[in-house]
């Protein structure tokens, strides 16, 4: 009896194995008329499920499809099985793989591994492979979230999808390049590949466990004894920030700078105090960690790749301006950025001219808000600050003549300018890439603000701490014979001096949360004092949607 049962065993694993043998006469005709069904349905327009999976791609699947005859496109065990690993893998770049079906997809593939191959299957399979495959190219080419959704000024140009974009996705399928061309499509930057590895390098640290809480209590100072020392020492010691361990409760120097390194990785003041800001930062856990750098390989997606070999990078949250030609970083200066109030946008512009000896029209709103408290409390406040009352047509008002304490809000007729002088807000020069913020760089008086390590404190625009070496970087590498020496004497002269480019410069404003320096891989996580991290988190985990803008190209191909 046992013989029996083992022949028939083995007779029952052959037919098994024979399956998709047998019915490989009928079951294309089958698997082709239901990915016919599964085009067809998608062709109403309406949200598409397989299973619980919604599909995506509608347009691309209609068009791969019906050029194929509805046939299967994933013949190649081969390119199944990089896509599946590529799918996997989207959770170093900070992607999540749920989102390109990998739970069904695996199910899938090995149900057909175990002789599983009925029609309905194969064509889900497929289908589900095209559209994962769409969807993660997509990502890594423009990124999950739009850009334009969720910062209105964004004015970033959108990256061509190019031509035969369909014949392109089977002849990778095809091929067995599918591993190919996905990886050609993530940014081909070393700060992409360094955020991937701080991303790995937080989540081998989750998986150890997170790092202690340090509780709440006095201001701690260095020389101070604390029952949180040991704690502090542990929590440094995570992130490599400090390498020696202890229990002892003495703040002593080595623990303190080691504080002090991590205040500067976190763009805090260097001065070693454990105070309420600081204490914030340590205790935040290793998943905000985490997803912050996620959050910046988001960012990272919508804009590497469309950079200028020559540019004006200023990074907003990192309080840096770089200056970089021919892709080469050649010099960098600290800045001073918008309050989180008149917090400064994300956009592109082209500079045109500097100003050297600026005047300053006050905006509206800081006439309304601040200037014309101060005048009615004191009017000497014009004289002291070289201003001059306009009209409407431009021309000169006599101030001892209009009647301050009249005028409330709104209701102020006037312009007020600010004289050319070594108390202008705007310092001695500003650069002006025309925008429809008034957004600008300039010079400043207020030189303190640029020793602080948060400096976020002007009304939108951007202070330079060294504005006249800026100038005469950019107007040298423009072939104009001006120095820094020539800017200071037409600064000495007083009068207002415009001088154009004769190439425009590109300016790029961004957004950056974490750096990760790149001669030594220190990570560098910068506050989010304009709260964006959080909405785009929200988004980069919520649902899918097409930019339009992409969609418009993909119809424009048929």
């Amino acid at each position: 009896m046992k013989k029996n049962c083992l022949v028939n065993g083995l007779l029952l694993f052959c037919l098994v194995q024979m399956l998709p043998l047998l019915a490989t006469a009928g079951e294309k005709l089958e698997i082709s008329a239901y990915i016919q069904k599964h085009v067809a349905l998608l062709q109403t327009g309406q949200d598409y499920f397989i299973g619980k999976e919604r599909v995506i791609s509608v347009l691309l699947l209609q068009n791969m499809y019906q050029r194929n005859n509805f046939q299967p496109l994933w013949k190649s065990k081969k390119s199944v099985q990089q896509l599946l690993d590529a799918v996997q893998q989207s959770e170093l770049e900070g992607l999540t793989p749920t989102d390109y079906h990998s739970k069904i997809l695996l199910r899938l593939q090995q149900q057909q591994s175990v002789g599983m191959r009925y029609p309905t299957l194969h064509a889900d399979f497929d289908l589900l492979l095209s559209d994962a495959f769409i969807r993660l190219a997509y990502d890594k080419s423009f990124g999950k979230v739009d850009p334009g959704r969720l910062n209105p000024e964004w004015n970033y140009p959108e990256k061509p999808i190019g031509t035969d974009l369909v014949g392109n996705i089977e002849k990778s399928i095809a091929q067995g390049k599918v591993a190919e061309a996905l990886q050609s499509l993530s940014p081909r930057f070393s700060s992409y590949t360094r955020l991937k590895k701080a991303l790995a390098q937080y989540r081998e640290i989750r998986k150890q466990g997170n790092w202690p809480v340090i509780g709440s209590g006095q201001v701690l100072k260095p020389g101070m004894e604390d029952g949180r020392v040991p704690l502090l020492r542990r929590r440094l010691l995570n992130t490599g920030t400090q390498t020696a361990t202890g229990t002892q409760h003495l703040y002593d120097t080595e623990l303190e700078e080691a504080v002090i390194r991590f205040q500067e990785r976190h763009y805090l003041n260097g001065d070693g105090i454990i105070g309420k800001q600081t204490l914030a930062v340590l205790n935040q856990s290793v998943d905000a960690k985490i997803n912050q750098i996620r959050v910046n390989l988001e960012r990272a997606r919508w804009v590497l790749g469309d950079i200028p070999a020559t540019v004006l990078l200023i990074d907003i949250a990192g309080y840096t301006l770089t200056y970089q030609k021919d892709s080469k970083v050649i010099w960098t200066t600290r800045v001073v950025v918008g309050k989180p109030f008149h917090s400064t946008p994300v956009f592109a512009a082209q500079m045109k001219y500097i100003d050297i000896n600026p005047t300053w029209t006050i905006p509206r709103s800081i006439i309304i808000n601040e200037t014309l408290p101060k005048i009615q409390r004191d009017p000497s406040y014009l004289q002291q600050k070289n201003l001059r009352v306009l009209d409407s047509k431009g021309q000169t008002v006599n101030s001892a003549a209009i009647d301050w304490q009249s005028y409330k809000g709104k209701s102020f007729p006037y312009y007020i300018r600010q004289e050319p002088g070594p108390h202008n807000a705007l310092g001695r020069i500003k650069f002006i890439f025309p925008n429809p913020h008034a957004i600008y760089l300039h010079d400043t008086p207020s030189r303190n603000l640029f020793a602080k390590g948060e400096r976020a404190f002007s009304h939108g625009c951007i202070r330079v701490a060294q504005p006249l070496t800026l100038g005469a970087l950019i107007l040298q590498n423009d072939g104009q014979p001006w120095d820094k020496a020539k800017i200071e004497e037409v600064i000495s002269s007083g009068k207002n001096t415009r001088v154009n480019l004769k190439t425009p410069l590109t300016v790029m404003l961004l957004y950056w949360t974490v750096n990760v320096k790149e001669e030594n891989g220190t990570i560098l996580f910068k506050q989010d004092f304009y709260g964006r991290d959080k909405d785009l988190l929200q988004a980069l985990d919520g649902p899918f949607r097409f930019r339009d803008t992409v969609v418009k190209q993909v119809k424009q191909q048929g």
